[in-house]
């Protein structure tokens, strides 16, 4: 029996256990969307939402969005984000001409920033822009002008806890900003290859104050959006063990390199680590 059959047997046996899970699973959601339960406004908002139609379309729970307008405004903070350390890079730091990165570090690099975007976004929204790209989320002929007004209307709906991400987003970079200066401070007017101890701003406390800034970016992308997409978390655990990795790693070079580095300065967290 060629095999294409035998995939269509098979899918055709699980099918009306399939169709059984769905109504199962309609049903369960009505039923939750209608008893008072705690924790569940963005589930009972989307289940709300699919009923609406006729005459109350217009009825329909603007928190509906709220996933998809907090991952808009997450994405927006993320591009913020890699566009200052772009410019950061081209017009601020200086590297010596014999600086090399790992074949390895540079691929996880174009991973990281392909895979960040894509966590960020709900499922759901993926699965839109697949079938339909972006215009089937925002209409045609008004994404451009859907796009500050979803913003707008995000801002206005931020819970405390947001806002609070949205600000450590903000002096995370910064912080990282504030110290990537510093050290490119160090190599103007030395020779190429020359290091020296870096000093002021955070580097008073810590060896790494660039990357505990990050550590607080991503703190803040996960404050902002950590309830609709819980791998953001996931992100701020991978980004603080790798920093806290490297950290660590620094402060041991700079002792080697310097015996009268600062004694007392941590690698990352202030007065801890």
């Amino acid at each position: 029996m060629p095999i294409a059959d035998d995939v269509f047997l098979l899918a055709f046996s699980i099918l009306p256990s399939l169709l059984r899970l769905y109504w199962v699973l309609c049903t369960m959601a009505a039923v939750l969307a209608l008893l008072p339960l705690p924790g569940l406004a963005g589930f009972r908002a989307a289940v709300i939402l699919s009923a609406c139609r006729g005459k109350l379309v217009d009825m329909k729970p603007h928190k509906a969005f709220g996933p998809l307008s907090v991952s808009l405004l997450a994405l927006c903070l993320l591009e913020v984000h890699l566009v200052r350390r772009y410019l950061e890079t081209v017009l601020i730091m200086q590297y010596p001409p014999n600086a090399r990165m790992h074949g390895i570090a540079y691929l996880y690099g174009i991973s990281y920033y392909l895979v960040v975007p894509a966590t960020l976004v709900p499922l759901a929204l993926l699965q839109r822009l697949a079938d339909g790209g972006l215009e089937s989320l925002l209409g045609r002929g008004a994404m451009m002008g859907a796009l500050p007004s979803a913003l707008e209307a995000t801002l206005a709906r931020l819970s405390a806890l947001q806002w609070l991400g949205v600000l450590a987003f903000v002096a995370g970079n910064l912080l990282q900003l504030h110290s990537h200066r510093l050290l490119a401070n160090l190599s103007r007017g030395t020779q190429s290859g020359t290091y020296r101890i870096p000093r002021g701003g955070l580097f008073k406390l810590v060896s790494c104050p660039h990357y505990l800034a990050e550590i607080v970016i991503y703190s803040g992308l996960g404050l902002l959006i950590g309830a609709q997409r819980p791998l953001a978390w996931l992100i701020l655990a991978w980004v603080a063990a790798n920093l806290v990795l490297a950290a660590g790693m620094t402060q041991a070079w700079y002792r080697r390199r310097f015996p009268s580095y600062p004694s007392r300065r941590k690698a990352l967290f202030p007065w801890l680590y």
